[in-house]
């Protein structure tokens, strides 16, 4: 009896030590950029598709400036024209790509993707990449519907 309390205290020791902590990535935080991309909207014109959209924020926050956005980062999930989500369902974007280079112009954003030309319906949501690691809020979420290649 006293080796079963023995080992049962020393299991909950164990447990104790390895049951604490906290589970995450062994990264730095990614610095937030305090600029999104709002009323983003999406066209198709030719083999391009264009995202346009205003970049809200304040320049001067943490240390930030719109001269600093070097690119964006743009999340998409192409869905087929029979199998959509629903409207306000949660969507899962498996994707993205890093377009760098300068995408705004005096508050407004500007964005043109060759790549994303396969039928189907595509929902899209962007974020601003600043300088390093830091990366802005997603924006809204704009869908799409691509009929020809």
């Amino acid at each position: 009896m006293r080796y079963i309390l023995k080992g049962l205290c020393l299991v909950f020791v164990i447990v104790l030590f390895l049951g604490c902590g906290k589970k995450s990535p062994p990264f730095l935080p990614k610095s937030r950029l305090p600029f999104r991309v709002t009323f983003l909207e999406a066209e198709k014109k030719g083999n391009m598709l264009i995202l346009r959209g205003e970049v809200v924020g304040k320049e001067g926050k943490k240390g930030f400036k719109l001269s600093d956005i070097r690119g964006c980062r743009v999340y998409y999930t192409r869905y087929g024209f029979k199998n959509l989500p629903c409207e306000s369902c949660p969507i899962y974007y498996g994707e993205f790509k890093d377009i760098e280079g300068k995408v705004v112009k005096d508050k407004d954003f500007y964005c043109e993707i060759g790549w994303m030309n396969k039928k189907g319906i595509y929902f899209i949501r962007v974020r601003l990449l600043g300088p390093g690691i830091s990366i802005g809020p997603p924006s809204n979420r704009v869908k799409i519907e691509i009929k020809e290649q």
